[in-house]
């Protein structure tokens, strides 16, 4: 007797352990499933939050000079604004000026173009992760053969490309390459840096006279500089600089309470409309 007593109270506390082990599996599905939906409620807002943002900024850019001062002086431009029960932080990079990628995603540029990345990693003490340059073959697919920063880097991490946190100092690959030009960097708002990088196979002092061109006739859209080389050097420089080609990158931050989600945007936004060569959410 005593026996069949120990064998149903052993049953009875299994039988308690499993039900209540069912029942927190059960609580635990339900909250992620809440979390899931709601997650998938927010998408919408989200998504029409950065479509707010991009707006506002399409105004600013024709309309307000404040952009293009910010960019002039200290090379970003900030703002946050709230869209219903969305936050939204924007920083706005003039993409023009970044050291572009597909200057040298021709067949055979390779090793010159892993020469350039390190000497920029370089120049503005960044980690060099290790390159992988992977251009798309289909060349009618896209008309930029390095569409993405993946298409550089192997095994990259998400915050050395790209900025996670707005108060760190230190540079990441975003802030000084793109993939979305064709081929010509921005005298107007380039750095020493960059420039340097994109020309020093031609000439490897020329980047510093252009600047100081630059400085010196800060009004000018054509550099003096530019009489004085062999004409042969003086067309290949003027195929990878411009003036003022009005390409910028917008770092958006959405939050719904505790829904954080980052996106990149990359557009040429002038009086004559926008053109979106990248919008995405960061998922790395």
């Amino acid at each position: 007797m005593k026996r069949r007593r120990s064998i149903a109270l052993i049953l009875t506390l299994l039988l308690v352990t499993l039900l209540a082990t069912t029942t927190a599996q059960l609580a635990t599905a339900t909250s992620v499933e809440s979390i899931v939906v709601a997650r998938q409620h927010n998408g919408l807002q989200h998504t029409l939050a950065v479509d707010s943002a991009m707006r506002l900024i399409e105004r600013l850019v024709v309309d307000d000079a404040s952009i293009s001062r910010d960019l002039d002086a200290v090379g970003s431009h900030a703002l946050d604004l709230a869209v219903g029960t969305c936050d939204v932080r924007v920083r706005v990079t003039d993409d023009g000026a970044k050291f572009d990628v597909n200057a040298f995603a021709d067949d055979g540029s390779e090793r010159q173009l892993k020469r350039k990345l390190r000497r920029l990693a370089r120049s503005v003490r960044m980690p060099m992760p290790e390159l992988d340059i992977r251009p798309v073959v289909d060349e009618e697919a896209l008309d930029r053969r390095i569409p993405w920063f993946d298409q550089l880097f192997d095994h990259v991490q998400p915050t050395e490309v790209f900025r996670w946190d707005d108060t760190s100092v230190d540079a990441v690959w975003s802030d000084v390459i793109s993939c979305f030009g064709s081929g010509r960097v921005d005298l107007r708002r380039a750095s020493l840096p960059v420039l340097s990088a994109m020309l020093d196979d031609l000439d490897r002092g020329l980047a510093r006279r252009l600047l100081q061109d630059r400085n010196r006739n800060s009004d000018s859209k054509t550099s003096t500089v530019l009489a004085d080389l062999a004409p042969g050097i003086q067309s290949e420089v003027q195929s990878r600089i411009g003036y003022d080609l009005q390409r910028y990158a917008l770092s958006i931050t959405t939050s719904i309470g505790g829904d954080t989600r980052r996106w990149y945007v990359v557009a040429t936004i002038n009086e004559s409309g926008t053109d979106i060569h990248h919008r995405g959410q960061l998922q790395w």
